[in-house]
C-alpha cells in the first residue's frame, strides 16, 4: 500500500492564472519541505484542473519552473471528476 499527499487547487479565475500559480507553487514547495524536515517520505502531488494545466503548458516559464522544482502533478477533469493524467 502506498500513501501519497495531494494538494488540490482549482485555479478558478483564469485572468489571475499566474498569480494563482505563484501561490500554489509556493505552498507546494513549503508542504514538500515540511514533510522532508519531519522525515516523512511521502510523495506530494499537486492536483490541478485540466483546463488550467492546458493553459499552463503554453507558458514556457511556468513549465520550466515546474520541471526545475520537480512538481508532481495530478491533472483532473472537473466535469467528470476523473484523473486525466499523473505526472510524477
Amino acid at each position: 500500500q502506498t500513501i501519497i499527499v495531494v494538494e488540490v487547487k482549482c485555479f478558478r479565475d483564469v485572468k489571475s492564472l499566474l498569480d494563482e500559480f505563484y501561490h500554489v507553487i509556493g505552498q507546494y514547495l513549503l508542504y514538500r519541505q515540511a514533510l522532508s524536515l519531519k522525515n516523512i517520505d511521502t510523495p506530494i502531488f499537486l492536483a490541478i484542473p485540466e483546463n488550467a494545466f492546458e493553459q499552463l503548458l503554453r507558458r514556457q516559464t511556468i513549465m520550466s519552473v515546474m520541471n526545475e522544482t520537480q512538481v508532481k502533478l495530478v491533472v483532473v477533469n472537473l466535469d467528470t471528476e476523473e484523473v486525466v493524467s499523473w505526472i510524477p
